[in-house]
């Protein structure tokens, strides 16, 4: 067999670099010190050379050695995965593809199998690690191929203290481990007790400094009162055109006589009668526009008048140590 693997070896070394490469020369030079390292059994090695040059410039050939070297070292899944891809890359004519195809089917056959399931009592958010890989939902129950030889697995939930196992499989081996995490964890069972009874407050009460609240008061009663002087002067002009246009009332009266039916006035009861109207349209508006302003002012002193302010501050003492923390407000 060996023999055989040789063979793909050599026709794995004549083949032409491949033109998408990303570093050619280097994956070429990593190819050849990894087929010294083969010859001279050192497969860690070559293995390490090979993957490098695959990395940096993919080929089929690259990859058989690749496989071959895996073999070697005991990884057979990981021989038989780079053996499957060595053969997806060859083309349909290439007279190493029926060695190839044998030697994926011999890996396959060889690869042993490993089932990891949740036990039915776990914790559904329990995560699974199978040599440090995140064992997802999805592939949790199928048989994953794994190399031969010891693995270990780490279960872990929420609130529940870690578990490892160790399981040992051979070539070729079928093996299902049901797997779940810990006993409740020390941290779950402090977060579960009772928490600790609250600190002792108590209040204190200091003078508050002058606050912009205060200044928006005193502006509002000081607007308060101009609006309140400004009602009780529309009034005093409401009442003095008012008496007036009662004045020029009675002199249109006195100028003005009802003749067949018809009111018939002199010129002077007509200019009494037009100047009447103005005073009087005068004395409604300033009543109005009074008892407005008056309303406003008294509604903005009545509603701001002097605060009485304090503070409190909140001392949270626990077994001889206080820290203050101080709040200031209306109340």
């Amino acid at each position: 067999m060996w023999a055989v693997v040789s063979a793909l070896v050599i026709l794995a070394a004549a083949e032409p670099s491949r033109a998408d490469a990303r570093d050619p020369a280097a994956a070429e030079a990593l190819f050849e010190e990894g087929r010294r390292a083969m010859d001279a059994k050192r497969f860690s090695e070559a293995c390490d050379k090979f993957a490098e040059s695959q990395r940096l410039d993919p080929a089929a050939g690259t990859l058989v050695n690749l496989a071959a070297c895996r073999e070697r070292t005991g990884e057979l899944a990981l021989a038989w995965e780079a053996w499957r891809q060595a053969l997806q890359l060859l083309p349909s004519d290439d007279k190493r593809r029926p060695e190839v195809a044998r030697r994926v089917a011999t890996a396959e056959a060889r690869v042993p199998r490993l089932a990891i399931r949740l036990a039915p009592a776990a914790p559904s958010n329990s995560s699974i690690r199978r040599d440090g890989i995140e064992v997802g939902p999805a592939a949790r129950g199928s048989f994953i191929p794994v190399n031969p030889g010891e693995h270990e697995i780490v279960v872990e939930a929420p609130g529940r203290a870690e578990r490892r196992y160790r399981v040992q499989l051979a070539e070729a081996e079928r093996k299902t481990l049901e797997v779940e995490p810990g006993d409740p964890s020390a941290s779950a069972e402090t977060r579960s007790a009772p928490p600790p009874p609250p600190p002792s407050i108590r209040v204190e009460r200091h003078p508050a400094p002058p606050s912009r609240t205060a200044d928006t008061g005193r502006t509002a009663r000081t607007v308060g009162y101009v609006l309140g002087g400004v009602g009780l002067t529309g009034l005093v002009v409401g009442g003095v055109s008012g008496a007036l246009a009662l004045g020029k009332k009675n002199d249109m009266d006195a100028q003005c006589a009802e003749r067949q039916g018809e009111l018939r006035c002199s010129d002077a009861g007509l200019d009494a009668a037009r100047s009447g109207n103005r005073w009087a349209n005068v004395s409604t508006v300033s009543f109005a526009v009074g008892a407005l302003a008056l309303g406003a002012g008294a509604y903005l002193v009545l509603t701001n008048g002097p605060p009485e302010r304090s503070s409190v501050g909140v001392v949270m003492g626990t077994r001889g140590r206080e820290a203050s923390l101080g709040f200031a407000g209306r109340f």
